[in-house]
């Protein structure tokens, strides 16, 4: 009698464990309807010697635009589950089944993100899933519908009025990075692998205009990011909008990616400190 309800027991928690690892988890519930969504898309390439050459494009997707919609639309149709490299803190992916990879993003009260290849695998808020249940076809399938969606929106270079420093900028140039936040109590946090990958793509569209040092005459908190680049030099930047200090050079500066800059570093402040 004890043998078959170890057995029983033993049989529930495996059909348990089958329905937690199993079941489809929505993508839409990942990105919150607010807030606007940012993409990198980094298509793999060879330049004209074999080697490889990668280029990079970013987009933003406002909530109040019909491109929302219809991404909001084409993540309802998809779902991921978990699998077992969801319970381990390991965020590496190997291979690339579609030729570019999707970097998706958005920044509220804590950073959401998912990054995928179209191998199956899908990086989600730092944990990896899987996209299917046998194969690499719905990655694919889903990235095809977004990057369709994508080719009706403007990338974010082509609206520039000013000069883009960090434009060719990748997470490649950079080693690691730390961000400082506060304003009398300054407390310094190390970003991870995908806060860089963030990071590196808002800097991308930072856009600074007219020199202006005038920033010290103003009182307030700023976050400040220190670039360690695999080249050996550094960079500071500080984002203090409407300013944007760099290497100590003050600029005037677009608003939106200063802001993002800004909103980044208090989120990964607040998500470390409350560790």
């Amino acid at each position: 009698m004890k043998k078959k309800i170890i057995l029983s027991l033993a049989g529930l928690a495996v059909i348990i464990f089958g329905l937690i690892m199993l079941w489809p988890l929505s993508f839409s519930d990942v990105m919150v309807d607010d807030i606007e969504i940012y993409f990198i898309v980094t298509d793999l390439g060879v330049d004209e010697n074999g080697r490889l050459e990668n280029t990079t494009s970013n987009y933003i997707i406002k909530p109040d635009s019909d491109e929302f919609i219809q991404l909001r639309n084409i993540l309802n149709k998809y779902s991921y589950h978990r699998s077992f490299r969801s319970f381990f803190n390991d965020t590496s992916m190997t291979g690339n089944d579609a030729g570019y990879w999707f970097h998706i993003y958005q920044i509220g009260t804590e950073v959401k993100t998912i990054i995928t290849g179209g191998t199956g695998e899908v990086i989600i808020n730092d944990r990896v899933y899987r996209i299917g249940y046998w194969s690499n076809k719905k990655a694919l399938s889903m990235m095809d519908e977004i990057h369709n969606l994508l080719e009706q929106c403007i990338e974010t270079t082509e609206l520039t009025d000013g000069v883009l420093p960090f434009e060719n900028l990748t997470m490649t140039d950079i080693s690691s990075v730390t961000v400082e936040v506060g304003f009398s109590d300054l407390r310094y946090y190390d970003l991870s692998e995908n806060e860089i990958g963030i990071l590196t793509a808002i800097l991308r569209m930072v856009e600074i205009f007219e020199q202006d040092n005038s920033y010290s005459e103003y009182l307030g908190q700023a976050v400040t990011y220190t670039l360690n680049k695999v080249d050996g030099t550094q960079e500071t930047i500080m984002a203090y909008n409407p300013f944007i200090v760099i290497n100590g050079i003050g600029y005037k500066t677009k608003y939106e990616p200063c802001e993002e800059l800004n909103a980044l570093g208090n989120t990964i402040a607040k998500t470390q400190f409350s560790r």
